[in-house]
C-alpha cells in the first residue's frame, strides 16, 4: 500500500465534516488531535470519532477506539510534517 492510497484525501475529510461545526477550528485540527487522543487511549468526543470511523482512520468501538493502520500512517504523517497545518 502506497502512502497515495492510505492517506485520506482533501476531499473525503471535506466530505467526513460536512454538517459539523467546531466552532472555527481548522478540520485538519481537530483530526490531528483527536487521532493523537485515540493513540493515546483518550476520550475523544462523539462527532470527531465518528469522522474518524468514515474515514477508516478507527476501528468502531462505543467504548474504547483504536486506530487502523491508515490511522497509524495517517497519524505518523501529520506530526512528521508530511502535511502543513
Amino acid at each position: 500500500m502506497t502512502a497515495k492510497n492510505i492517506t485520506p484525501t482533501e476531499s473525503e475529510i471535506e466530505a467526513a465534516f460536512r454538517g459539523t461545526n467546531f466552532g472555527g477550528e481548522p478540520n485538519m485540527h481537530i483530526l490531528k488531535y483527536s487521532l493523537l487522543k485515540v493513540a493515546s487511549g483518550y476520550h475523544t468526543g462523539y462527532t470527531a470519532q465518528c469522522i474518524m470511523h468514515e474515514l477508516k482512520l478507527v476501528n468502531k468501538s462505543t467504548s474504547k477506539p483504536s486506530l487502523t493502520v491508515r490511522g497509524k500512517y495517517y497519524l505518523w504523517e501529520l506530526f512528521q510534517g508530511g502535511y502543513r497545518l
